[in-house]
């Protein structure tokens, strides 16, 4: 009923707007307001699914290289761990 009520007020001519038969009773005004906050709702939820569907690209992005990070930061830490004994190895030695 309240896209009815659109098209009615969309397509009246403004001067048949005096024609008892176009003038909006109550439960067209009413239907009207529940369908643009049915809409705006929509739109709420349209944005919301935007972002989660974001943030599913960025973990299947994560899963997708995951594994080649976790082997730079694992070969980080060995050759951090290597340094660090050489260093040890060094001043035990003076």
């Amino acid at each position: 009923m309240g896209i009815g009520t659109a098209l009615k007020i969309l397509f009246t001519d403004a001067k048949d707007l005096d024609n008892p038969k176009n003038k909006l009773d109550k439960h067209e005004i009413i239907a009207l307001i529940q369908m643009l906050h049915k809409l705006s709702e929509s739109l709420q939820y349209h944005k919301e699914f935007l972002d989660i569907e974001d943030n599913f690209k960025f973990i299947s992005q994560v899963k997708k290289h995951g594994a080649a990070y976790f082997l730079v930061i694992i070969v980080f830490i060995v050759f951090k761990i290597i340094d660090i004994l050489n260093k040890e190895t060094k001043v035990t030695k003076v």
